[in-house]
């Protein structure tokens, strides 16, 4: 089992930090965004990044700041949700809904595309309730010969996608990432390999106690991703507004603990925020915001070389 659990004290840290970690903290930048409102995930297909917002957007793999949004064909609803396999990419619809805080309720449809912008229906949909919903993701394998994607009905239903085919899995996942050779699923998007897709990280296995033996993250763990900083591993935690105050923290593999100075950035940054997801798509991190004012909600992306975290 390559899956590594991890169990540190928490304490606060003295240090002033360093490196991507200590720019983060200093700059946050509101540049002129190219994608408003919630992003609820993201993906790679082909040689394009794709996010979604109720609207499809894309920019390069490899490219900056700056998205332009994909004028879609076939699709029925809003899109809340975006994944790809090595075939093709997928998009989550939901039609006849109501919006209530960040969530979606009604009806959810799956659509599959070969070019990204003309889709047909794989003819699998569920429901999108205030308590359950549907969730389209992939297993975020960097090789796109090992992505797959994967569509839970809200109802315990499990499926890969294959175009307009697809078969029944066990479990009731949420989200998946690949390692080891393997696809491993997790019940959220709290799920994460490292560089080298050789070991991997759940919210179930990240476990941070305080001198009590309280359990602090475990419940409030939304996302994960990892990042390699010169010697130093971090992983990326992401909360829910229920921890402390929301935002993120950095998780220093090589020290095993967290580095609490730098939980949010000091100009305003991410307090009180819900982290929907944290990507790390060839060497930038992007972090998926929903906050009020809502100036904060939206996706966020820091590139190694650059002033810090900017909105894109």
């Amino acid at each position: 089992m390559l899956i590594m659990a991890i169990s540190a004290v928490l304490f606060t840290c003295s240090g002033s930090g360093g490196g991507i970690y200590a720019t983060i903290e200093r700059e946050v930048k509101l540049n002129n965004r190219s994608v408003v409102n919630i992003v609820n995930r993201m993906c790679q297909f082909g040689s394009n990044l794709y996010s979604c917002n109720g609207s499809l957007n894309t920019k390069g793999a490899g490219a900056g700041a700056g998205w332009t949004q994909v004028p879609v064909e076939g699709v029925q609803g809003r899109i809340i949700s975006v994944a790809a396999d090595n075939s093709y990419l997928y998009v989550l619809a939901v039609t006849s809904e109501s919006e209530t805080s960040d969530s979606y309720i009604g009806t959810c449809t799956v659509y599959y595309s070969a070019n990204g912008s003309t889709f047909a229906s794989t003819g699998l949909s569920g429901t999108s309730t205030s308590s359950s919903g549907c969730w389209l993701f992939d297993n975020k394998a960097k090789d796109s010969a090992n992505r797959q994607a994967f569509f839970n009905n809200g109802s315990g239903g499990t499926f890969q996608l294959a175009g307009a085919t697809f078969s029944s899995i066990s479990g009731n996942a949420k989200g998946a990432a690949f390692w080891g050779g393997a696809t491993h699923f997790h019940s959220s998007e709290a799920i994460t390999a490292n560089t080298d897709e050789t070991a991997g990280w759940t919210s179930d296995n990240l476990s941070v106690l305080d001198d009590k033996n309280n359990e602090l993250w475990k419940d409030n763990i939304k996302a994960l991703t990892y990042f390699a900083s010169g010697s130093n591993t971090y992983l990326f935690v992401g909360f829910d507004s229920n921890h402390y105050n929301g935002g993120y923290t950095p998780y220093n593999l090589a020290t095993g603990h967290p580095d609490t100075s730098l939980t949010n950035p000091s100009q305003g940054g991410f307090s009180g925020s819900e982290i929907k997801f944290l990507r790390n798509i060839n060497g930038v991190i992007y972090m998926s915001v929903y906050m009020q004012p809502s100036s904060r909600t939206g996706l966020w992306a820091y590139y190694p070389g650059s002033a810090g975290w900017n909105i894109e």
